[in-house]
């Protein structure tokens, strides 16, 4: 196996760049969310129901413009994310909007030399498994901050669709978990000089099972787990956005599970 340090910094590298882009004018509902509108999807928000007055650990939050959409809807928001250039985003847009979400710098597994607090609710949604290098140590940390009682929400890609590629005629990968990543060669974004530069990124499928037990390992009991046949961006060539805000297949439709939600229970 590759140094897992070694790609964790190429990941979070990948990320920096990125978040420069998340942040330009017209990316990801920047400019709508300043005029009220929400990021949020009907998925979450109907499995989280109510969030106000309660804590909420937003893992893997990225630019923040979630986190600070929780925070409108009420939750005390704590989010959490690997890439510096990213969590320095988030905070100058809490600042811009005169929010009080608090952003830590620090990848999952590190959590436990930053934060004290234990949470009502702890969040994972849109591209956040496949970064996660060992899914057992994410699930223990996700348990640890978690107060008894506190819910544990995670909508995801579902680790079947990671099989392909463009579309779905072939598939590439292996559905099981394997220790090398996945290794993508991808535009990311220079910070300093604004040119696209190449980037890798690297990433692990955690199969739906393999999900489940380490849940369950570290006493986190699943409420429901639910598949969908869209997702909430344009994975596959011929998908069209839907007026629910996902993306559907123009062809198989309802046939493939493309997505997950996932509801937990900390014992």
């Amino acid at each position: 196996m590759k140094d897992i340090n070694e790609i964790l910094a190429k990941d979070e590298q990948y990320w920096d760049g990125w978040s420069v882009l998340h942040h330009r004018p017209g990316m990801f509902t920047l400019e709508g969310f300043k005029a009220g509108q929400t990021s949020l999807l009907p998925v979450e928000r109907e499995e989280l129901g109510d969030v106000s007055g309660r804590s909420l650990l937003h893992l893997q939050c990225g630019y923040g413009i979630d986190s600070l959409n929780w925070a409108r809807l009420g939750a005390h928001v704590t989010g959490v994310d690997f890439s510096q250039r990213a969590v320095a985003v988030a905070r100058a847009l809490n600042d811009e909007m005169k929010m009080d979400c608090r952003f830590v710098h620090a990848n999952t597994y590190e959590l436990e030399g930053k934060l004290d607090d234990r949470f009502d609710l702890a969040l994972a949604a849109y591209g956040v498994l496949y970064w996660v290098p060992g899914i057992d140590p994410w699930a223990r940390t996700v348990a640890r901050f978690l107060k008894p009682g506190g819910t544990l929400l995670i909508v995801d890609e579902h680790p079947a669709a990671l099989m392909y590629r463009g579309d779905l005629a072939v598939i590439s990968r292996s559905y099981f978990y394997q220790d090398d990543p996945m290794a993508l060669l991808a535009l990311s974004q220079d910070g300093d000089n604004g040119s696209a530069v190449p980037a890798e990124d690297h990433g692990w499928v955690h199969p739906l099972g393999d999900l489940v037990s380490a849940l369950a390992r570290h006493g986190l009991a699943v409420q429901s787990l639910k598949e969908y046949p869209f997702m909430a961006y344009r994975r596959f060539r011929g998908m069209e956005k839907g007026q629910d805000g996902y993306w559907h297949l123009t062809d198989k439709a309802g046939m493939v599970p493309l997505m997950f939600s996932l509801r937990a229970l900390k014992n």
